[in-house]
């Protein structure tokens, strides 16, 4: 404030008013007179201006303190700061400035002031300030469920009760009058507020409800009552009264009847200790010590037989460790235990005060309010723990009945809906719904079994010929099903299909077959299926089927359409199929559309199946063209198609294309180098497919050199091994890498009665392409056989005579042992 005077163009002069020099009554560090002076002369010396002491003290005691401690003693509280500004500050202080020759006085304060003409003079006025939070809030008082605080607010303009949330929010008006009503304090159970108020003309108890309804005088009495307190029942109130001249302590019912004193007359104080006694004696209601007050009466001698006040103490020292151990036990278990802790201080302290009996009855109602509590929560945390060991086998039984293939829905459901109920601490119906989920799961399983059965999308081969076939597998049950395994008897030959690990529910399978049918026209194929579901519950089905035997591939009808096709590879191994049709006729054919046919193990489609090709006018060709994508090693793959189209008296006709052979060799194959310990790693866990060939006329090391050429363009070879009888054992590895797909060969010839027997043994981590594999090996050795005039191919072992032969000479090796990077001969 000098400061900026100053630079204003004021000439400012700095005084310091010396209010206090009693040493006597005054704590040195309470009023640091001295520093602070020193502190603003500092600032004057800083700013280059005068500065000057004043020692006000005496005016200071004489309109200040004793004024003061005589309203004190009369049972007023004036406020001192109010009385040192009229007094003092504008007076006193005013006149010596103006005696020093100054114009005007500047505290440093802000304020708010205004202006107003009166009698043609300019009077000054100091203003409210217009920000109408800058309140008095005073006397705040917990809810005893610590919800929400009342408290006491000159917001409205005059004092008035007021109560906001615990964190200060949705503050709320209570009482509105011009008087002032102060002192707030809740009853026990939280429903009703007793307060002082003035409206009556006179400092009274008042009590209205906890929202501000029904608001109802108390006392009405002349005299003074204050400082009003629930005793811990709620049905009593304790306060203060100057009824008898003086503070005493009075109790009456919460209805403000029957009201008696209970305070015995006090030692006549001195001035200045009268201030401190009263502050002792409010204090003293506000805590609840009115029992201290009261054993200075005379105790009334009971009639009744009493225990003795040493085995009282015992007593009531003995509830009040169980009552401390309660309370512990209560923590542990994680209980709100707030109001049980101060409770258990009260005790103490009226135990302290050798006022056993009252401490007592609060330890006893305690120990028995917690022990129930206790018990209630220590019965929540059983079923708590009941609930998680039924909810976690409940999960595992849906996580089984997931592995089975088994639907149970209706048990996911009950699951679910415990877990809400968990949630809300609902345990009594959480565990009755994971009872009733692991029932449900248990009961759908037993209940559900698999259903399979098979079918030929695309028919059987024609007569005599043995083509790789498609079968597919289907589960139509409600559980899956396990190492399903397929045979197929009647007019026909057939290579043993390997067992499916696992048919799903929703996952038909497919798998390929080599089939020679041995007979014409309709013929029944006998199917009989064996499996297991996974409670290890066996299940066998025979059905016969009767299939279609054609003489020679299906050709195109003589009807002037003319369907031609063929193929290329492109750069990236796909396959561009190429369909063209050709209308021969004289007449315009409409709707014409190619319907592509393919083993969808095999290759995959990247464009539209079915491909429309418009009207086609006489003599005019149109080509379809379709982009497969092969899976794995295609070797001499039938591709098929049918052309629909509508003849000139709107006739829907069909012709179906005469298939046409692929060949693809495992895209992106090449040699993968490996060590014997690794190729036997992966051997192990792999898709597997084997085929035997007899020839004469070439020996075991001619038919070696044989393979190994042909197979290095392809593959790696990982060894080649020679037993003392001349069998040869040779290992090539190799990788698709666009597909991930891995390919090995174990070749195994040997000498059996002048003949040379071959078997290989093809493995992939992948089914698809295994039988495309090893054909384009076994085309290759059949070529270059045809450049040796004394070798030839003399038949086909048989599937069981081939593993025989394959499993006789790797037994005498060490070849199972997994564990080595070698084969040991």
């Amino acid at each position: 404030a000098a400061y900026i005077l100053q630079q204003q163009g004021y000439e400012v002069i700095g005084l310091f008013m010396k209010n206090w020099h009693d040493t006597s009554v005054t704590i040195s560090n309470e009023c640091p007179w001295l520093e602070d002076s020193n502190d603003a002369m500092l600032v004057a010396e800083k700013l280059g201006i005068p500065f000057q002491v004043v020692d006000l003290s005496e005016q200071y005691k004489e309109k200040i303190v004793d004024y003061m401690f005589a309203e004190y003693k009369i049972g007023h509280t004036p406020n001192p700061d109010v009385l040192c500004n009229r007094e003092i500050k504008f007076a006193v202080f005013m006149e010596i400035a103006l005696e020093l020759g100054a114009d005007f006085v500047a505290t440093g304060h802000y304020s708010r002031k205004g202006i107003i003409e009166k009698n043609g003079k300019e009077i000054y006025q100091l203003l409210a300030g217009k920000d109408t939070n800058k309140a008095n809030d005073r006397y705040p008082t917990w809810s005893p469920d610590r919800t929400k605080i009342a408290f006491v607010s000159s917001r409205s303009g005059n004092y008035d009760i007021w109560v906001m949330g615990s964190d200060g929010s949705n503050k709320k008006q209570l009482t509105s009058n011009s008087a002032d009503d102060f002192m707030p304090v809740w009853s026990p159970d939280g429903t009703k507020i007793a307060f002082v108020s003035s409206r009556s003309g006179n400092y009274d108890i008042w009590v209205m409800d906890s929202d501000g309804s029904n608001q109802k005088q108390l006392t009405t009495s002349s005299a003074w009552d204050k400082y009003p307190t629930w005793s811990p029942d709620g049905t009593k109130i304790a306060f203060s009264s100057k009824r008898s001249g003086d503070w005493d302590i009075w109790v009456m019912d919460s209805k403000g009847e029957g009201a008696v004193s209970l305070a015995m007359p006090v030692q006549t104080t001195s001035t200045r200790s009268f201030p401190f006694l009263l502050i002792f004696v409010v204090l003293a209601v506000i805590i609840g010590v009115v029992f201290f007050m009261m054993r200075k009466r005379k105790p009334e001698v009971s009639t009744e037989k009493s225990v003795p006040s040493v085995q009282l103490q015992k007593h009531a020292e003995d509830k009040l460790n169980a009552f401390k151990l309660k309370l512990q036990e209560a923590k542990e278990l994680g209980l709100e235990v707030s109001k049980e802790e101060k409770l258990l201080t009260e005790a103490e302290t009226l135990f302290n005060y050798k006022i056993y009996d009252k401490a007592l009855d609060i330890a006893k109602n305690n120990i028995q309010s917690l022990e129930t509590a206790i018990n209630k929560e220590e019965e929540k945390i059983a079923k708590r723990n009941e609930f998680l060991k039924l909810i976690d086998s409940a999960k595992s039984k849906l996580t089984v009945a997931e592995k089975l293939g088994v639907v149970v829905s209706s048990a996911e459901d009950l699951f679910n809906k415990a877990k809400e109920y968990f949630n809300k601490e609902n345990y009594e119906n959480a565990i009755k719904l994971a009872k009733q989920s692991i029932d449900s799961t248990d009961k759908t399983i037993q209940e559900s079994k698999p259903e399979v059965d098979i079918e030929f999308p695309r028919g059987l081969p024609n007569y005599n010929t043995w083509k790789e076939t498609e079968l597919v597998v289907k589960n139509t049950g409600s559980m899956n099903a396990i190492n399903v395994k397929i045979k197929l008897s009647g007019d026909l030959e057939m290579h043993e299909i390997d067992a499916i690990p696992q048919v799903a529910t929703s996952e038909p399978k497919t798998a390929s077959v080599l089939i020679k049918p041995t007979a014409l026209g309709k013929i029944p194929v006998n199917v009989d299926l064996q499996y297991t579901d996974g409670l290890n519950r066996s299940y066998q089905k025979k059905k016969t089927i009767i299939a279609e035997v054609g003489e020679r591939g299906i050709e195109e009808e003589p009807t002037g359409i003319e369907i031609k096709r063929g193929y290329t590879t492109l750069p990236n191994n796909d396959i561009k199929f190429g369909i063209k049709v050709v209308n021969n006729t004289n007449y315009m054919i409409s709707e014409v559309e190619v319907i592509l046919s393919y083993t969808k193990t095999l290759l995959e489609l990247k464009s539209d199946q079915i491909q429309s090709l418009g009207n086609l006018p006489p003599k005019t060709p149109r080509t379809a063209e379709f982009i497969l994508k092969p899976l794995g090693c295609i070797h001499r793959e039938e591709i098929n198609a049918s052309v629909n189209y509508k003849d000139t008296t709107g006739t829907l006709n069909t012709l179906r294309m005469r298939p046409k052979e692929i060949h693809n060799i495992c895209p992106y194959l090449h040699g993968k180098a490996m060590t014997e310990g690794e190729y036997s790693s992966l051997a192990k866990d792999s898709e597997v497919k084997l085929e035997g060939i007899t020839f004469q006329g070439i020996s075991i090391k001619e038919m070696a050199e044989l393979f190994v050429n042909t197979c290095l363009n392809l593959l790696y070879k990982v060894n080649e091994h020679e037993l003392t009888d001349g069998t040869r054992i040779l290992l090539f590895s190799g990788e698709s890498l666009g597909e991930k797909v891995y390919y090995l060969l174990t070749v195994v010839i040997k000498e059996e009665k002048g003949l040379t027997q071959v078997v290989l043994r093809a493995h992939s981590n992948k089914s698809y392409g295994l039988s495309g594999f090893i054909s384009e090996i076994t085309d290759s050795i059949r070529n270059l056989l045809n450049a040796i005039k004394s070798a030839k191919e003399v038949g086909i072992i048989n599937i069981d005579n081939s593993i025989h032969i394959y499993d006789s000479v790797i037994q005498r090796t060490s070849f199972g042992d997994r564990s080595g990077g070698s084969l040991h001969i």
